[in-house]
Formats: C-alpha cells, sequence, structure tokens
C-alpha cells in the first residue's frame, strides 16, 4: 500500500502538464422528451493558456477540448443549439488546437457460437442513442472544485434492450494536472485532456443470450493546411504492466492525421485495450475492447451533437470514425454479468503514458545492487575457503 501511494505521488509531482484551476459552468433547457441540452462548460487556466472542455448529451453524447490564450471568450447560445444553428459556440479567438467526440451509435451483437469477432457475427442490430432520456446535468450529478471535475449521467431508452432496467451511463471527468484517473484502467491525464467512461448495465436481448456490445465513435481533429491525408493514425505502444493495470501491455493510441509529437495542434484519443465485466474491475473481471474497424475518413451529413455543429463550421478539419466491441471468447457473454465499463481519454497535444517513475527506478536498482553485492560477497567467500583449504593441503604434504 505504501509502494501504491509513493508511486501515486511521484508519478503526480513529476508530471510535465501545466497545473490548471477549474471552473464549471451549466447550460441546459427541458421542455419534454429528449429536448434536454445538458451542456458543461469546463474552463481549465493555467499561467499560458485555457483548456476549455464542453459535454453535452443532447441528442448525441459529444465533447469538445479547446486550448486558447487566456484573454478568449466562449460564447454560447442555448436556444441556437435546440435547432443546431450556426453560431451556437463561438470562441472571441482562433484556438490553438481543438478536437471533439462525438458517441454516434451503441450497437448490439448477436451469435451462434461462442466467439467475439464482430466479423463473425450472424445479426447487428443498432439501438438509436438519440432517443435517448438523460437525467438532468445538476449539483448532485456534476462534481466541480478548482482542481477536477466530473459529471456523471444516465441515459434510458423505450428500446426492448433497456426494459429490464437498463441504462447506459457516462462520466465525464477532468483534473487539472498530469495524474493517473483513480478508476481502472487508470488512464492518465495530461493537464489537456478530458475522460470518458461509458457503463452498459442491465442491457438485455429478446432474440438471443449470446450478445455482446460496441460503440461507433466519431473523431474530429485539427487538418494542417500542409496535411493532405484525411486518415487519423494508429499507434499501438506497448506500456509497462504496473499495479494499476496488472496484465495490459498496450495502450492504442487515434491520433490526428500527420501528426508529430511536437506539434502542439495535434490531439489524442488514447485507452487501454480492456473492458470490465463487474462493478469491481480486475484481471479475472475483465474482457477486450477490441478496435474492430479502420480509422476511416468520413464528413459531417448531418449534424446530429453539439461537437458536430461546431465543428461543422470550422474549415481545416479531419473527421474520422471507427467501431469498438467489447468482449472475449470463453467471457460468458454480455448476458453474464449484465455489465460493461470501458474508458478513454481525449485531448490536445500529445498522449501520456506509464513509464518507469523515481521510486521504481530506486527499488530496481536497491534490488540489483543487492544482488550483486550477495553474488560478489559469495564469491570472495568460496574464494577464501579455497585458497585456505590449498595452503592446509601444502602444510599436510610439507609435515609427511
Amino acid at each position: 500500500m505504501c509502494i501504491r501511494l509513493l508511486f501515486v505521488i511521484i508519478l503526480s509531482t513529476s508530471a510535465n502538464g501545466s497545473k490548471r484551476h477549474l471552473s464549471c459552468t451549466t447550460y441546459h433547457f427541458q421542455d419534454s422528451g429528449n429536448d434536454n441540452l445538458n451542456l458543461v462548460h469546463v474552463k481549465a487556466d493555467s499561467s499560458k493558456d485555457t483548456i476549455h472542455y464542453i459535454w453535452s448529451t443532447y441528442n448525441l453524447p459529444s465533447v469538445i477540448v479547446s486550448r486558447t490564450t487566456l484573454d478568449t471568450e466562449v460564447k454560447l447560445d442555448v436556444e441556437k443549439f435546440r435547432t443546431f444553428e450556426d453560431g451556437a459556440l463561438n470562441f472571441s479567438k482562433n484556438p490553438l488546437a481543438f478536437t471533439g467526440l462525438t458517441i454516434s451509435e451503441l450497437f448490439q451483437l448477436s451469435y451462434q457460437n461462442d466467439d467475439a469477432d464482430i466479423d463473425n457475427a450472424i445479426r447487428i442490430e443498432r439501438l438509436s442513442l438519440q432517443d435517448f432520456l438523460w437525467n438532468n446535468a445538476s449539483y448532485e450529478s456534476l462534481k466541480c472544485s478548482d482542481y477536477s471535475a466530473s459529471l456523471e449521467l444516465k441515459g434510458t431508452s423505450d428500446d426492448k434492450a433497456f426494459s429490464n432496467n437498463g441504462s447506459f451511463k457516462l462520466q465525464f471527468s477532468v483534473i487539472g494536472d498530469e495524474e493517473a484517473a483513480p478508476d481502472s484502467p487508470h488512464l492518465i491525464y495530461t493537464g489537456n485532456s478530458t475522460q470518458i467512461r461509458i457503463n452498459l448495465e442491465n442491457l438485455s436481448s429478446q432474440n438471443s443470450s449470446r450478445v455482446r456490445y460496441g460503440l461507433e465513435l466519431k473523431m474530429f481533429s485539427h487538418l494542417a493546411a500542409t496535411c493532405s491525408d484525411m486518415h487519423c493514425k494508429l499507434d499501438t505502444s506497448k506500456v509497462i504492466s504496473d499495479e494499476f493495470s496488472p496484465g495490459i501491455f498496450s495502450e492504442i493510441d487515434i491520433l490526428s492525421p500527420c501528426f508529430k509529437a511536437d506539434n502542439e495542434k495535434g490531439s489524442f484519443l488514447t485507452w487501454k485495450p480492456v473492458s470490465y465485466t463487474s462493478k469491481e474491475p480486475s484481471v479475472q473481471n475483465s474482457a477486450d475492447a477490441k478496435l474492430t474497424s479502420t480509422c476511416s475518413s468520413t464528413s459531417i451529413s448531418q449534424i446530429q451533437s453539439v461537437a458536430e455543429l461546431y465543428f461543422n463550421e470550422e474549415k481545416n478539419i479531419a473527421v474520422n470514425d471507427f467501431n469498438v466491441t467489447f468482449g472475449t471468447k470463453g467471457d460468458g457473454f454480455y448476458t453474464k454479468t449484465e455489465y460493461t465499463s470501458w474508458s478513454l481519454m481525449i485531448g490536445t497535444g500529445v498522449s501520456v503514458h506509464y513509464k518507469l517513475s523515481i521510486a521504481v527506478i530506486v527499488f530496481i536498482t536497491v534490488g540489483m545492487a543487492s544482488l550483486l553485492i550477495f553474488l560478489v560477497m559469495g564469491a570472495i567467500y568460496y574464494l577464501v575457503r579455497w585458497i585456505r583449504r590449498k595452503d592446509d593441503d601444502l602444510l599436510l604434504g610439507d609435515n609427511s
């Protein structure tokens, strides 16, 4: 426990990101049905710049991350959001960097055999997120302090898949520093990123007990004037399996087109390829979270989310969509626990992965040094014994 605490402290204090001070503003209207804006603006100031996070579940869940100068103001027109009119969201100065995400579809996959490959599904049913009813963003669902902010919302539907008190839960969260998220699989906030956690609970299928679920995601990123490639980049990194997420040896990054590590205008979406099948996450209660499509280039044909409304007005934008499915062959399918949890991180700049902290390096160094000293001392001991035995043999020879 002490080692884990030390690791967290050192990871946090050795951060390269700028510490930010947070403030939150909520915007909403509610008439009836799905007319629930649930828009939260989190402003995160550092000494150099400001990150603006826009979270919303209006029509489709979406998020916007925009880095601006300190003196940039944000103007929101709630009534224009209602009908997705141009000018609903404006920045007084052009952002320095930006990215966004829309969760565009939830789909249910049915299988005949024990399988988790999307290509082997015998049926794929798309569940419309546009028909969901969400609870209001309120003081109970929104937690905001100078250091961190989170918004938890629960969506329900009249679809038969939600007939057994099923729910689609979302948690948007941000921390104003480079720090590991407190919930598994402990992705790392960069100071310029926000985490989205998705929980699918008590969903049911009338057609089969062998079902899994997946999501279609749509990512928006800045496109440099010199970049002609509209496709986002997939980067899979080998990482250290640590005490926070044991058994996970890779992280997946979806990077903006023509991404360069030193380009502050770049953006990323990152996750670990694991989902959890229980509210108590562990290696035993885990399953795969697989990218099951190419990161293809697309366009905004119809505005269906707050993010799409904003990026539809911007120039030099790349729009990419891809699918992620949950489940592993032999895990008993979704119906075994009726629970799936998955987390992803989206932000501007570059993502941060686990690396050896000072504490781990010290422990490894001490351990290796101790082993080396033990081996050297052992070698000296046996050498001295060998020399003494040889001397004794010589003395016995002389006496004889």
